[in-house]
């Protein structure tokens, strides 16, 4: 809620004052965090008495555990390309599309429609967020795979109509609301997944999701900006500071990843459900020999 709000606020403000632009705005959120924390230091007093004492200990076994279940679960290697897809999404969504697409395609110097449009997608994320919450408990592995469908088609558009200039509100608007779909995916159905993949695991689990969405979205971030061309084409794009980039490449790696992570999710989903069934065969051996 606050999130959406936030960048909603961020389009009203400069849509009413022209003068103010992103740096101003960065400048304020900055304050608003800062302030934030704050609080929280002062108004949180009750701590676990271990707290403190346990942290760096926590640290190195989250690390430690979470590098064990990746080189020792192979469920855990086909999960992988599905948290790469959405970082990789997330990156590409916020810095190419969100900073040169729609600047070109709507003539928006100002970036005003940028908070809008983001503040569009967290409403999205939220909303299917919550319709997953109702359905999840049977259909888990369906609103896995609308994620990653979801995240192929933010990026699809982007491999046939790779030109800003072919783009406009309404195709955007849509665009946003796959990621808003995939997102939703990402942040709850997905979690759930390793959940009841790693019973025994969780801090291990969720450390992995944490270590390959983060590098994924470094990685992406880094080649948004990084990886130039020198001839004006089809896939070699002029940013507005007037430097040539190849966007095929996170484009690419964005739908490769996310067809690989849905397949990935079905053979884990398999491996899952083999082992739920050896167990129960094994229980009942035991209750048979009891």
């Amino acid at each position: 809620g606050m999130e959406m709000i936030l960048r909603i606020l961020s389009s009203v403000i400069l849509y009413l004052d022209p003068a103010f632009n992103w740096d101003a705005i960065f400048e304020l959120y900055t304050m608003i965090a800062f302030l934030g924390a704050v609080v929280l230091r002062f108004s949180i007093h009750n701590y676990p008495a271990t707290h403190k004492a346990k942290r760096s200990e926590n640290v190195f076994h989250q690390i430690t555990a979470a590098i064990f279940l990746l080189v020792e679960d192979p469920k855990m290697k086909y999960l992988i390309f599905l948290n790469v897809a959405f970082g990789f999404c997330g990156s590409f969504v916020n810095s190419y599309i969100g900073g040169e697409v729609v600047e070109e395609a709507l003539g928006d110097t100002n970036s005003v429609y940028v908070g809008a449009l983001a503040a569009w997608l967290s409403f999205v994320a939220a909303i299917t967020s919550l319709l997953y919450s109702y359905c999840w408990p049977s259909h888990k592995g369906f609103f896995v795979v609308l994620g990653g469908i979801s995240t192929c088609l933010v990026s699809l558009p982007f491999l046939s109509q790779p030109n800003p200039a072919n783009y406009d509100l309404t195709r955007l608007i849509m665009i946003y609301t796959f990621w808003g779909i995939g997102r939703a995916s990402s942040e709850s159905t997905y979690k759930a997944v390793f959940a009841d993949f790693f019973l025994d695991a969780k801090e291990a689990a969720f450390a992995n999701i944490v270590l390959q969405n983060g590098l994924a979205s470094s990685v992406g971030y880094v080649a948004s900006f990084n990886i130039f061309c020198s001839e004006q084409g089809s896939f070699c794009i002029r940013f507005a500071d007037g430097t040539l980039h190849n966007v095929f490449t996170l484009a690419s790696l964005t739908f490769g990843f996310a067809v690989l992570g849905i397949l990935g999710f079905l053979f884990a989903n398999t491996m899952h459900s083999v082992e739920q069934r050896k167990l129960m065969q094994a229980t009942d051996r035991l209750h048979m020999m009891a």
